[in-house]
């Protein structure tokens, strides 16, 4: 809460924190972490706290941060500041209390205390290309975390700081610290800690890459280790677990590391694999559920796409009169977009379009444009748990990053420019993509496209060059454009009458094809995965991109299918790619022979639209129950999904009567087929309800006539995961008697 303006009400029973109304989201929050040192003292828990403060100061001593001496005259020192923090356990304990000392480097003077500021981090691509490559070469993934990053640097300028408060040195108070390491807090710190770190690494033999100064590569024979870094976070990737280990014995000699053993999360990013099928999944599922409620929005109703087709944001939406603005500001407009940013330049490549065109409002956002953002938000609300997959059979030294290109030819109604977007593949996963309006206006949609090739044709170079710093071939990078007008263009330059008005910059693309740098290929329209990159798309063609550029539902470290008992028609079931009937759990409890079932992946063979999509796993929203297994089931609008809700399963024993009642949204479309049913009868208007009478059907067996009805209801499902089926409903359906099947 601390980038939100709250209203100060009071304070916490038992302790000093400040008790907070948040105007915005209409909650009361609780300051936990003490805000001083005087605070900190004051607490029940005071004690902690004040062991932190002294581990800190130890910490600080023992790596000579600084020496006391008096100030010179003319120069001024700093402030300092406690900063506390407590770190909790998954289960709400406390597991550490956290004090450090940071420098209030907002009142350094520039060309004073500090000149040079910038440090470099890894490339978020670079770390999705290592991944990617880790998990079909099954190669080890070790993680690290460097303590107290920003003490290590050493300082180039000559600082002076205040001593910290409670710690001052007896009889010395007069006295102030000269910096003689960085501190957290300073100007120039991180641009300090890199320099010490990128030092170190070449001394030990290491290479930096000249694509990306923070991925580091050591070969030794057949075994290689490559390190990513940014800023204190490490990953250590490599082919030998004792080489692995041995340069984290190095690391830990000169840094204070911490070891954290297989990567699970970095950057907020959860890594999940599946070694025995060499697969890796990269999401944000926690990080998305945290900005939901911090936006009060995890109670949100899903949505299908991010933003709707036709409905486009412009300058006129935004406020106008002096209430509007008012009404406005109270709104975290950039918060909101910030924290969908950080999601999307991550691991979530479908919202890159939406938050490209929210970003252009920062300034000043209308209640449309906000409406937009919480759009957004009800689709992440469905789609939490969508991660990136990279899966694929190993291929030597050898690989084949593959890109799509396309363009929205005037979609900004403000400035008429168009949107470029393009989106690279490796092992079936996304690894970088873009989607950013150009900086011209074109006259054509053979100049958009043209444009596009060349921002695309740019990142295409740059990963063939760190495909090869990493020790691996890759060829021409293909990037794919479904217009042939452009890619003539960009071959050849004899068009000069109608080019002499581009810009110089995006000829570039001429002389990388000419040396077949870059090669140009043409890929239909439908089949173009960077549609939805430039321009709000329909559901079926947004979800078909997605599940192309390798986007995936994780749920109990399974990708999961929905579909329908064939046999029957009238149950809808969840299975896993590997053929297992599974719960909301994630746990099969009866196999696909037992069942007498077939998988819903299994009548796909007349339907190979459809088929595509359930080929390398699903995309199906099945959290809601959304499916598209039969186009005989859905509206003529593309728009609508079918949520399932199923709620009540009562089940007795087979010598008397087996009922089995569901709940089914239908307000989009019908779910279950009904081949197999002797008598439908259905109301004209499906809006409101729909009956459906099952058969009524003597079984094989001697224990008398079993009835099972289906009610269909169109009331809205709730919006808690009710939707996914439970235990009590598989293990009941399949006692009853195989034969009614």
């Amino acid at each position: 809460m601390k980038s939100e303006r709250c209203i100060f009400v009071g304070y916490k029973d038992g302790i000093k924190g400040y008790k907070l109304w948040n105007p915005v989201t209409r909650t009361v929050t609780y300051s936990e972490d003490p805000i001083s040192a005087r605070d900190a003292r004051s607490r029940a828990d005071a004690n902690q706290w004040e062991l932190a403060m002294v581990d800190e100061m130890e910490s600080l001593r023992k790596n000579q941060t600084w020496g006391l001496c008096k100030l010179p005259k003319g120069r001024k020192a700093i402030g300092s500041k406690w900063v506390f923090k407590q770190k909790v356990k998954a289960d709400g304990t406390v597991e550490k209390y956290k004090a450090r000392l940071v420098a209030k480097g907002f009142s350094q003077v520039e060309g004073v205390d500090y000149d040079e500021i910038f440090s470099p981090v890894a490339k978020l691509t670079s770390i999705r290309m290592v991944l990617s490559i880790a998990a079909v070469h099954d190669l080890e993934i070790e993680q690290m975390d460097v303590k107290t990053a920003f003490l290590h640097g050493d300082l180039e300028e000559e600082i002076y700081m205040r001593q910290p408060e409670g710690f001052e040195a007896k009889g010395k108070e007069d006295l102030v610290c000269r910096l003689k390491k960085s501190l957290y807090g300073l100007k120039q710190s991180p641009r300090m800690w890199y320099q010490k770190f990128d030092t170190y690494m070449l001394e030990v033999g290491f290479e930096r890459l000249n694509s990306d100064h923070c991925v580091y590569i050591q070969r030794k024979g057949e075994h290689f280790t490559f390190l990513t870094l940014y800023v204190d976070d490490m990953l250590l990737v490599g082919n030998s677990v004792k080489m692995i280990q041995h340069v984290k014995k190095m690391l830990s000699a000169k840094f204070e590391m911490k070891d954290l053993g297989p990567a699970s999360v970095i950057l907020r990013m959860q890594i999940i694999r599946d070694r025995s099928k060499r697969k890796l999944w990269l999401g944000q599922q926690r990080y998305v559920e945290e900005v939901l409620k911090k936006f009060n929005m995890a109670d949100c109703k899903p949505v299908g796409a991010p933003m709707p087709v036709g409905n486009k944001l412009s300058a006129e939406m935004c406020p106008k009169t002096h209430e509007e603005m008012e009404d406005m500001v109270k709104v975290p407009y950039a918060s909101a977009v910030g924290s969908l940013m950080y999601a999307m330049v991550c691991t979530r490549p479908d919202i890159a379009q939406a938050v490209g065109v929210l970003s252009r409002y920062m300034a000043k956002p209308g209640k449309e444009h906000w409406n937009a953002v919480k759009r957004v938000f009800r689709y992440l609300r469905g789609t939490s748990n969508y991660s990136i997959c990279y899966e694929g059979a190993e291929t030597g030294r050898v690989l084949n990053v593959v890109g799509h290109v396309d363009s929205d030819w005037g979609g900004d109604l403000d400035s008429r420019k168009s949107t470029s977007g393009y989106v690279f593949t490796l092992f079936g996963g996304a690894v970088s993509w873009m989607s950013r309006r150009q900086g011209v206006v074109a006259l054509s949609s053979t100049e958009a496209e043209y444009m596009a090739l060349t921002h695309a044709s740019k990142e295409a170079i740059w990963l063939g060059r760190l495909c090869g710093e990493l020790s691996f071939e890759q060829g021409p990078v293909k990037p794919w454009c479904d217009s042939q007008r452009a890619i003539q263009l960009a071959k050849n330059p004899a068009f000069h009458a109608r080019t002499k008005h581009i810009d110089i910059q995006f000829h570039f693309i001429r002389e990388k094809v000419e040396k077949q740098v870059v090669q140009l290929e043409k890929v239909d329209t439908k089949e173009n995965s960077s549609d939805f990159l430039t321009k709000a798309v329909p559901i079926a063609k947004f979800e078909w991109c997605a599940t192309a550029v390798g986007l995936k539902r994780k749920i109990g470290g399974a990708a999961l299918i929905c579909g329908s008992f064939p046999s029957s028609g009238r149950m809808l079931g969840l299975w896993n790619t590997s053929g297992s009937l599974v719960s909301h759990t994630g746990l099969a409890h009866v196999s696909l022979e037992e069942s007498k079932c077939d998988p819903p992946f299994r009548h796909l063979q007349d339907r190979p639209h459809l088929q595509d999509n359930f080929s390398s796993s699903s995309r199906t929203g099945f959290d809601y129950g959304r499916t598209q297994l039969d186009d005989r089931r859905t509206q003529p609008d593309v728009e609508r999904r079918t949520l399932l809700d199923v709620r009540r399963v009562e089940h007795r024993s087979a010598f008397g009567r087996a009922r089995r009642s569901t709940k089914l949204d239908d307000r989009r479309s019908i779910v279950e087929p009904c081949s197999t049913l002797d008598d439908r009868r259905t109301q004209p208007d499906v809006e409101h309800r729909t009956l459906l009478d099952a058969r009524r059907a003597e079984p094989s067996s001697t224990f008398g006539r079993a009835r099972r009805s289906a009610e269909l209801d169109v009331r809205r499902p709730p919006l808690d995961d009710s939707a996914e089926l439970d235990d009590l409903f598989c293990r009941s359906l399949f006692k009853a008697d195989s034969a009614s099947f």
